[in-house]
């Protein structure tokens, strides 16, 4: 038996319910991408992965703020209705985020 047969799979309306709330967390690349071409996204893309991953290869307009340094005082600098997207180490991942004074 190997690594992907070894859990059974969930339950179709289980599996359903899984994949339905992880679009809440998640967005498609594709769309962040429509988005960022319309020049007007409605979000700050923050690539959260470290420097030397960054200079690699990374999304234009992206910023990147490596996980270590993000702190409340820095998320401040953001005005309150700025919606975040975060870029996550080796996937395009995006979770939104609440700033600390919502």
């Amino acid at each position: 038996m190997n690594a992907v047969i070894k859990i059974p799979p969930a339950p179709s309306p289980e599996a359903l319910d899984h994949f339905s709330k992880q679009l809440s967390y998640e967005t498609d690349c594709w769309d962040v991408q429509d988005a960022l071409q319309s020049g007007t996204p409605g979000f700050t893309l923050l690539d959260v992965r470290g420097e030397a991953s960054y200079r690699k290869s990374h999304i234009p307009s992206s910023i990147n703020l490596p996980h270590r340094h993000i702190t409340e005082e820095i998320l401040l600098n953001y005005p309150t209705d700025t919606f975040l997207w975060f870029i996550v180490q080796g996937r395009i991942a995006m979770e939104p985020l609440k700033l600390p004074y919502d």
